[in-house]
């Protein structure tokens, strides 16, 4: 089977702490609600492609750390050898290592399965 392709930065941003998102998700603790962040990455996606991926087109989506506000976030995408699509939003603190907040595949309408096959 064929490794992924390299994956490409679609987008960069720092959420700052004043932005109206925080003042409820959750005082004290605040953190970018997920919705958010799958909403960014597809509209990345659907940028760099001059497309939206098709219906129902998010296969699996994993949470693996927050996203707090001032942590600068990229977006990168690349293609698995199943034709889908896999997104990666990091977090990346000056002086440590990236840290995956989400993971998306998604269907890209290039070589996947016909609807309805999983």
């Amino acid at each position: 089977m064929a490794a992924p392709s390299n994956p490409v930065q679609l987008a960069q941003w720092t959420p700052h702490a004043d932005e109206p998102v925080f003042a409820g998700h959750f005082p004290g603790n605040p953190l970018l609600p997920g919705a958010l962040l799958i909403d960014w990455a597809i509209a990345a996606l659907a940028r760099h492609t001059e497309s939206t991926p098709e219906h129902g087109a998010i296969r699996q989506a994993k949470f693996v750390s927050p996203a707090r506000p001032g942590a600068p976030l990229t977006v990168d995408y690349a293609v698995t050898p199943r034709g889908r699509g896999k997104l990666r939003v990091m977090a990346r603190q000056p002086d440590k290592e990236p840290t995956l907040v989400l993971e998306l595949l998604v269907e890209t309408g290039c070589c996947d399965e016909p609807a309805g096959e999983s």
